[in-house]
C-alpha cells in the first residue's frame, strides 16, 4: 500500500512539474515570437528610411495588397529561401538577380547576413519586415 501511495505522489508531482515545464515553454515561445517580430519591424523600417527607393516601397505595398501575400509569405520546407527570394524579387523588379545579389541586399537589410541568415527564413520576421516598411511608407507617401 504504501508503494502505491508514493508511485501516485510521484505521477501527480511529475504532472505538476510537465505542467509548469508545459508553461514556462509557451511563455518563452510567446517572447521569442514577439521579438522577431519586433525585430523585423524595426529592420523593415530602418531599410525603408535608409536604403529603399520609392519605387521598391511601392511594389512592397502594392504586393502586401495582393491575394497572393499570404501564400508567399509561408515557410516551405522543400524551399526555405523561397521566401526571401520572392519579396527580393518584388521589391527590386529584377528578375536576374543572383545569389549575390540577394546576399548583398539582404546584407544590407538586416545585418550580419551569416548570423541573421535564419531570419530569412522565418515568416514572422519576414512578414514583420514587410509592415515596418509600409509603415513608414504610409507615413512619407504623400510628401513625395
Amino acid at each position: 500500500m504504501d508503494n502505491q501511495c508514493l508511485e501516485a505522489n510521484v505521477s501527480r508531482v511529475g504532472s505538476a512539474d510537465m505542467q509548469s515545464a508545459i508553461e514556462r515553454l509557451k511563455r518563452l515561445a510567446q517572447e521569442e515570437e514577439n521579438e522577431t517580430q519586433a525585430n523585423g519591424t524595426r529592420l523593415g523600417r530602418e531599410w525603408a528610411m535608409e536604403a529603399a527607393k520609392p519605387s521598391e516601397l511601392r511594389r512592397l505595398k502594392r504586393f502586401r495588397e495582393s491575394e497572393g501575400y499570404d501564400i508567399c509569405m509561408q515557410y516551405r520546407e522543400n524551399d526555405a529561401y523561397e521566401m526571401e527570394r520572392h519579396l527580393l524579387l518584388i521589391i527590386s523588379g529584377d528578375e536576374d538577380m543572383d545569389r549575390n545579389d540577394r546576399e548583398i541586399f539582404w546584407g544590407s537589410a538586416i545585418g550580419d547576413m551569416e548570423k541573421d541568415l535564419e531570419q530569412l527564413n522565418d515568416p514572422e520576421f519576414m512578414k514583420a519586415f514587410v509592415e515596418g516598411a509600409i509603415q513608414f511608407w504610409d507615413e512619407v507617401e504623400n510628401d513625395i
